[in-house]
């Protein structure tokens, strides 16, 4: 009899054991199975603030981004560094004058400077007009044979100013050719008309909407 109830208890703690057992082996497959959902949640996080806001809302704009990096053809016949640029102002592509101003080392919209500005692409257009090249230069005798080429006082403009209240005016003609290299003159000096290998042209193609800051 006694015999009997020690296998009987021998019986029951081999149960209890393989019980625990398969409760332990429960208890492990399901936290393993909820970090493994966790981290593969952080990597997809991770990848959303990789990729640019900008890049997804507005990939022309991002293109013209990547372009004012590109060094350009030509002779130099203008540089200033970006950081004693303190006024701009571009026609955008709705052929509306944009106006910029720093202050306290922040570019405002002056037309309405409650709008956040989106300061990195501030820098790439700097990046169009500080260095500005040529590829030919065309003197005209006749100023006014300079509507010829797309350029005059109502051509699109750009307009940039340094700290000393110095001003440049640059407007933009035609495309001189199918590689679009473009036809400008400075300061509304119609007799001399110089040709860039296009890059300049870019800076016409942002929007304001474009350069609205999406932080």
């Amino acid at each position: 009899m006694l015999k009997n109830k020690q296998n009987i208890l021998k019986l029951c703690i081999l149960i209890a054991g393989i019980l625990l057992i398969i409760v332990f082996g429960v208890f492990i497959f399901k936290s393993t199975h909820t970090k493994d959902t966790s981290e593969v949640g952080k990597d997809d996080a991770v990848e959303e603030t990789v990729t640019p806001q900008e890049d997804i809302e507005f990939p022309h704009a991002a293109e013209l981004d990547q372009a004012s990096e590109i060094s350009d053809d030509g002779e130099q016949i203008l540089y200033l560094p970006k950081e004693e640029i303190y006024e701009f102002s571009i026609t955008d592509a709705n052929n509306i004058l944009l106006n910029f101003e720093k202050k306290d080392d922040k570019w405002i919209y002056v037309d309405d400077p409650s709008i956040e500005i989106n300061g990195d692409r501030i820098d790439k257009i700097l990046n169009y007009l500080c260095d500005i090249r040529v590829v030919d230069i065309i003197e005209l005798e006749d100023d006014t044979k300079a509507e010829e080429y797309g350029l005059s006082q109502e051509s699109p403009m750009c307009i940039i100013k340094d700290a000393g209240g110095n001003e440049i005016l640059i407007s933009i003609g035609k495309c001189a050719d199918e590689g679009c290299n473009v036809y400008f003159a400075l300061n509304y000096d119609f007799s001399t008309v110089y040709v860039n290998s296009g890059k300049l042209a870019n800076v016409l193609q942002y929007s304001v909407e474009e350069l609205l800051s999406l932080s």
